[in-house]
């Protein structure tokens, strides 16, 4: 767990919303490098300081995941389906790698927030292209190549020889950070760097808890798309199919939430980049995550300093890598375009909503558009025309069965999926298409019911107005098998009133038999 910039970009939002704006003037920003006498006073209600707003932040997102937790409602992540977790993660891993673009050449872009920030991000990439940094993106390219190479090629076989995995990424980012200060990048060829890094861990301070009840709207965005990347990336690395438990994974996000909102920190989330990071690193347990937390202690602690001189671009590098292998998940496209275009048209919908249009616009349509697949395949009823294989009392779908041939005078019809209100005109249409269209003209027509799982009150009464259409056009009915559930709703509307009991089948066979004798 840790930053996730679509996190930071949304509480940003409230940020700047909500902070003293003297905080984002050039002036004090300036002034704040030497003296902080210009800034408000950090107990002034009028002048809250971005810290103090995103610790508030972080405050409503946990306090939204214990509510969510303790209702239970962690079980609306079934409504995200593989297919549209495959297209959000990887439209947020584009996200990540453009956010980094400005390390990638060296040069500095408007920030922008909202629907379609990627394009004007990347207009003022272009108007700005003449001005990069070829050292910061040669940087960025040879590290990239190199680690990629490594990564895909060597470190297999490196590690069938050795019993330890080799860290890679920490020794390239050690010694960036030695070879920055020793050749010092920053004035000689105008690598930003890192910067200041605060020594010691910050005291604790509540929250400015008044502030809650204005940022409830934004805490509820924030914390659905905190929880929607945790569930994501928890599905795709749970390797060893481990159960989640997505109520406890709220609870559990919910009461770090508020702990960490008292030591002025931000809404976190799975972080993308390290986890993948860790992946690769041949991280396994916990106590991988427990070694990192005590580095990352030490660091704060003591070897902050160290690492000021560390070039962005170099973190880019190590970043892009890392997300890399998501972008890999493109593949559950072409895989999806093979198998369903429906489920296809989700990855698109989901992936480009979330690169165009922002995260939290991504997600509702990804699970939007998941939820409308699912109505339309619950909807959708299969009707075959049954044949007998020669030489057998077998009767199969004829679409599947060249062999299968028709029963002289009777058409076999097996009606699959549920039946209601939305789809069963359809539904008889397909009926009337496959019986009326038989030659010679049918004057038996049998009905395997046996795989309709449910129907309502009206498809039972156009099962009836079906049967006395038929009846006087000189055309017998007949009705294979309905399940006992499915019955009872006929027998609750009283079709078998009107509908002999006798022209009611155990199996097909019968009724086949039953029909021949007419």
């Amino acid at each position: 767990m840790g930053t996730f910039s679509v996190v930071c970009m949304m509480t940003s939002k409230a940020v700047y919303t909500y902070s003293d704006p003297r905080y984002f003037s050039l002036d004090s920003i300036q002034t704040n490098i030497t003296s902080n006498s210009s800034l408000p006073s950090p107990h002034d209600p009028l002048g809250l300081s971005p810290v103090q707003v995103a610790s508030a932040v972080c405050i409503t997102v946990g306090i939204w995941h214990v509510i969510l937790g303790m209702f239970q409602l962690g079980s609306l992540s079934v409504l995200m389906s593989d297919i549209m977790i495959s297209g959000f993660t990887t439209g947020t891993a584009i996200l990540v790698i453009l956010s980094q673009i400005k390390h990638v050449f060296g040069i500095k872009v408007k920030r922008h927030i909202g629907p379609f920030n990627v394009i004007y991000t990347l207009i003022d990439v272009a108007e700005n292209i003449h001005k990069t940094n070829y050292v910061a993106f040669g940087v960025v390219v040879i590290l990239v190549s190199v680690l990629i190479i490594y990564n895909d090629h060597f470190k297999s076989k490196i590690q069938k020889n050795i019993s330890f995995p080799i860290p890679t990424e920490m020794i390239v980012i050690v010694a960036g950070a030695l070879l920055s200060s020793i050749l010092d990048v920053k004035h000689k060829y105008n690598l930003s760097n890192v910067g200041k890094i605060p020594i010691g861990l910050p005291s604790p301070q509540p929250p400015p808890f008044y502030l809650i009840p204005k940022l409830m709207l934004d805490g509820l965005f924030i914390s659905i798309v905190a929880f929607s990347i945790n569930i994501s990336m928890a599905s795709i690395l749970a390797k060893k199919k481990y159960k989640i438990d997505s109520n406890q994974e709220l609870l559990a996000s919910g009461v770090s939430n508020i702990f960490a909102s008292f030591f002025s920190c931000i809404p976190f989330a799975s972080s993308l980049s390290r986890s993948l990071v860790q992946l690769q690193v041949g991280g396994k347990t916990q106590l991988a995550s427990g070694v990192s937390c005590v580095l990352l202690v030490l660091i704060l602690l003591y070897i902050g300093p160290f690492f000021e001189t560390l070039p962005y671009c170099v973190l880019t590098s190590i970043v892009i890598v890392a997300v890399k292998g998501m972008l890999n998940q493109v593949k559950d496209l072409k895989l999806a375009f093979k198998e369903s275009y429906t489920e296809a048209c989700v990855w698109c919908l989901t992936f480009l909503s979330v690169v165009l249009l922002d995260v939290d616009y991504g997600l509702g349509i990804g699970v939007l558009c998941s939820l409308i697949f699912v109505v339309v395949t619950g909807q959708k009823v299969m009707v075959y025309k049954l044949g007998r294989l020669i030489d057998s009392n077998i009767y199969v779908e004829e679409d599947f069965y060249e062999s299968a041939i028709d029963v002289p005078g009777i058409v076999i019809l097996r009606i699959i999926g549920g039946m209601n209100f939305i789809n069963k005109d359809k539904v008889f249409h397909k009926i009337s298409k496959l019986s009326l269209s038989s030659e010679p003209y049918p004057k038996q027509i049998i009905l395997d019911m046996m795989s309709l799982s449910s129907v309502d009150t009206s498809t039972v009464k156009s099962f009836l107005d079906l049967y006395k259409e038929l009846m006087e056009q000189g055309i017998s009915l007949h009705i294979v098998k309905l399940l006992e559930p499915v019955k009872q709703v006929f027998v609750k509307c009283d079709f078998f009133n009107d509908f002999p009991s006798s022209q009611l089948y155990p199996t097909v066979y019968d009724a086949v038999s039953d029909c021949k004798e007419y």
